[in-house]
Parts: C-alpha cells; sequence; structure tokens
C-alpha cells in the first residue's frame, strides 16, 4: 500500500441519483481526481512526478490511535492535493531496472546462496541533499544481511544513480522453506523521507521462468507447470509476451505432469482448491530430488531449464525433465519438454503412460472460461485451445511415437463428456490416459484438456524418453505451424 484516501460514506452519483458508498473505488476515485486537479495547475509535471508529489506530501497518520496497529502499512499517509501543489518540491526516489543475481547466475536463490540487488535509484523531483541515503529491508528472518545501507550524496532532478558497483547484498538463510516469499522495501531519507519501493523475491523457489521465447511459462520441480504452488502465487501461469496469465489456477493446481502404471495415475495437479469449488482430493504425487537449475547445451536452444522429482505414491519412478527452446523465427511458439523416467523398481514395467492435464481459461480472465474451444487435430498430434471469440491459441503437442490419449475435458460434465467439478475420481483418470481419443472436442464451454502417450516397457534401473512440446500463436493456423514444426 502506497497511499491511503477517503473512502467511508462517500456520497455519490449512482444510477441516475445519489448513493452513499465504501471501498476502495471510491478512494481510488478520490485519488485520481486530485493527481487531474496537480496536472492541471502543474502541466509540466510528468505521470511519474504526479504520483511522487503526491506521495511525498501525504499527511503522516500512523500515530492516530485508531492507526497504530497498522502503523508501517499505510504506505505514506493520507492524501492532501493542496499540500501537493502548494508545498515546496523536494527528492522523491524510486528504485528501478532491479536486477537480482547470484554466483551461478540463474536467478534461483537457494539456501546459503548469496544474492546481488543492484539497478537504479531515480530521482523524480528537486535535487538531493548530501545526506541522502537508501536503506534496504526485509521482512523476512531468512534474510541475512552483508550490504543493507548506502550513501547516495547528492542526487540531481531526473537523474539516476546505478547500484552496480555496489550493490545491496545478502545471504539465504540455510533453513528457508521452499517457495519462500519475501517482501523487501528500499527506504530513502534525506533531510525527510524521500521515498520507498516495496518488491518481493522467492527463496529456495521450486520454479523457474521460462521467457526466452513466445511461450512465458513457470516450469517446476514437482512435475507442475505454470504454478508451484496451489494458489497462483508462485509463478506466473502460461501466457503470451505482455499477455495475461491463460492458467489461472482459481480452483486447482491447472497444469502438470502425469505418470499412469497399473491404474494408478500420478500427478500434482488437480489439488490444494482456494475456494470451495471442487471436491478435489490432495494429490501431491511427486516431490523433488534436487533443486531446479538451468544448463546451456550446445543442441538444446538459449536455455535449459532441468528439475527432477520422483513419486511418492508407487516409489517406483524417478524423473529428470529438460524445458528447453530457442528463439529462431520458426521455433519462437514452442517448449519442447523431455523427460527421461527411470524405473527405480525391482521388476520391468510394461505399459506405462505419460502426459500433461491442462486447464486454461482462455483469453484474458476467469469470466472467458465458458467461451472456449479445446480439440485435437491429429495431423498435427495437437491438443488445443482458444477462446471463441479470440484467435489466440495454447496448445500440446505429442512427439513421442505410438498411440496418443487425448481428452477434451467440458469442466462441469456438459454435452456427454465427465466431469472435474465433482470430483473426478482416480478411474476417470485413468480412462482420460488409458482411451485413445476419448473425446476430440465439444461445444464452445470452459474446458480443461489431457494430452499423452505410452511407454511399452522400461527394464529394472533402465530409463526411456517421453517428449511433448507447449506450443502458442497468434491464431490457431500459426500455433499448427509451430507443431509441425516441434515434430520434425
Amino acid at each position: 500500500m502506497n497511499l491511503a484516501a477517503p473512502g467511508i460514506g462517500m456520497h455519490r452519483t449512482w444510477g441516475g441519483g445519489y448513493a452513499t458508498s465504501n471501498g476502495t473505488s471510491d478512494a481510488s476515485a478520490v485519488t485520481s481526481g486530485a493527481a487531474g486537479l496537480l496536472l492541471s495547475a502543474l502541466p509540466n509535471l510528468s505521470p511519474w512526478q504526479v504520483g511522487a508529489r503526491i506521495l511525498n506530501h501525504a499527511d503522516a497518520i500512523d500515530t492516530m490511535p485508531s492507526n497504530i496497529p497498522f502503523a508501517g502499512s499505510l504506505g505514506e499517509g493520507r492524501l492532501n492535493v493542496w499540500n501537493a501543489y502548494n508545498q515546496p518540491s523536494r527528492a522523491r526516489l524510486h528504485y528501478i531496472s532491479r536486477e537480482h543475481t547470484d554466483a551461478d547466475g540463474d536467478g534461483v536463490f537457494l539456501p546459503g546462496d548469496t544474492v546481488l540487488l543492484s539497478g537504479f535509484s531515480w530521482n523524480l523531483l528537486a535535487a538531493s541533499h548530501g545526506s541522502l541515503s537508501a536503506e534496504m529491508e526485509a521482512f523476512s528472518p531468512y534474510v541475512q544481511w552483508i550490504d543493507s545501507t548506502q550513501s547516495l550524496g547528492v542526487v540531481q532532478a531526473n537523474d539516476t544513480v546505478s547500484h552496480a558497483t555496489a550493490p545491496f547484498r545478502f545471504v539465504v538463510d540455510p533453513a528457508t522453506p521452499t517457495n519462500t516469499l519475501v517482501h523487501f522495501r528500499i527506504q530513502y531519507a534525506d533531510t525527510a523521507s524521500a521515498g520507498r519501493t516495496d518488491f518481493f523475491l522467492y527463496l529456495h523457489p521450486q520454479h523457474m521462468l521460462w521467457d526466452e521465447n513466445d511461450i512465458h511459462i513457470s516450469v517446476t520441480n514437482t512435475g507442475q507447470m505454470g504454478y508451484s504452488d496451489g494458489s497462483a502465487q508462485a509463478g506466473i501461469g502460461w501466457r503470451r509476451p505482455g499477455g495475461a496469465a491463460q492458467l489461472m489456477e482459481i480452483y486447482f493446481n491447472g497444469m502438470g505432469f502425469w505418470l499412469g502404471h497399473n491404474q494408478t495415475v500420478l500427478n500434482q495437479t488437480l489439488s490444494a482448491p482456494i475456494t470451495g469449488c471442487c471436491p478435489l482430493d490432495q494429490q501431491n504425487h511427486f516431490q523433488a530430488t534436487a533443486p531446479i537449475s538451468t544448463i546451456h547445451r550446445g543442441d538444446h536452444g538459449v536455455k535449459t531449464i532441468r528439475s527432477y522429482f520422483k513419486d511418492t505414491l508407487l516409489n517406483q519412478f524417478e524423473v529428470m525433465r529438460y524445458a528447453w527452446g530457442d528463439t529462431a523465427a520458426q521455433n519462437r511458439g514452442i517448449l519442447f519438454l523431455d523427460h527421461w523416467i527411470k524405473n527405480t523398481g525391482n521388476q520391468a514395467i510394461n505399459n506405462l503412460y505419460a502426459g500433461y492435464f491442462c486447464d486454461l481459461d482462455m483469453h484474458d480472465s476467469l469470466f472467458y472460461r465458458n467461451a472456449n474451444i479445446a480439440a485435437w487435430d491429429a495431423q498435427n498430434r495437437l491438443g488445443y485451445q482458444k477462446n471463441a471469440n479470440h484467435p489466440v491459441s495454447f496448445g500440446m503437442v505429442l512427439l513421442q511415437s505410438g498411440t496418443p490419449h487425448y481428452y477434451a475435458i467440458d469442466v462441469s460434465g456438459n454435452n456427454g463428456s465427465m466431469a472435474i467439478t465433482d470430483g473426478f475420481s482416480d478411474a476417470e483418470k485413468w480412462q482420460v490416459m488409458t482411451g485413445g481419443i476419448g473425446r476430440p472436442g465439444g461445444p464452445v464451454s470452459d474446458f480443461a484438456q489431457y494430452l499423452g502417450g505410452e511407454i511399452p516397457q522400461i527394464d529394472t534401473s533402465g530409463c526411456a524418453l517421453f517428449s511433448m512440446a507447449l506450443v502458442t500463436g497468434q491464431n490457431l493456423s500459426e500455433a499448427q505451424a509451430f507443431a509441425q514444426e516441434a515434430l520434425q
């Protein structure tokens, strides 16, 4: 939170008349109105500078008796548009172009790693005094600071100071749990408060970001894709550059790798619902066996994300997954997924099934989900999904030879489909994994889909390769072209 503004008992226009209402919708309108007033009086200000003046001259309210429990959480204080206009301008800095690195440069901050925070401090308003300083803090016991304070001296208006040669540094505590989201704040002080910037970082994450081409997705080391938690926080989902997440994960872990053997389905999806939508079991059958990491292989594009996980139900399989791609024009809409599956049991495995479940909500938000199309394209071994009213398409391609297994699932069980919202039983999952082209599509609805194949045999202590690809296109034809390229 950066600023407080009136939002209780607001008298406003409503439905051709007037009404009294409460909430952030009212506070936002008051703030935007104040910004408009300030800009009309000081038309040479940039939008950044308008915001900076409003924040610099807010009224401090932390010490008001009713606010004391919330001290430090109310931003710069209460909006005061007169002060923002009338008071002399003073320095206001903002932390921009942040870079977060560690020794191996992979951007994955594991227990024991030393993390360097660099970037620029940008002064939006008047020149600072010589006493200007910047202090970085973290609201977490798992951050052990090495260097948290810097003296910036005089910074002229609209000038920047680089932190590249003297970054803020900290060590990730060895006891840091997985997927620890830490709130950081850089606070500037001159003769008075000179601004602050808040941001968040994951420590000991179970996911990494792939964003080298038109596919932007978080890859995890627990079999999931898009997010490594059950609440759509740890990761970015699956999206195109600059676009919204198509993988919403509102109700359950919406995308991930499945293994099936002897009527048992191993998966990390369809668990931990964050609403009362669906009576789904807690199915977390894969456990990371090593930190997720990046490697560079000359024959595998610009970057490869490598993850290791094992099954915790049958205790019979270990998986090493490589997610890789490149930026060449013919491949820019492809992410390859190669899985080396090891049989750790004491006998050969016959008829092992593998694939991916994916529940997309195309194209912009959950509110579009009932206008989705999902269908099987046999020629391109492609299961695709798109919005009926929008051309952008996402899909999964089966690169494995042999019989494909595909099912376009109407989430609510309409039009002859099995349902997810009634629980999606293990028997139904097994049917989806092994039933060939069980349902190649259906009328416009809210869809999920499964696509996979079969591995005939893995000897004791042996390994087998299973390969798929994700594709995306500005339209279905482009996604199909990328599918054809992936199959080459």
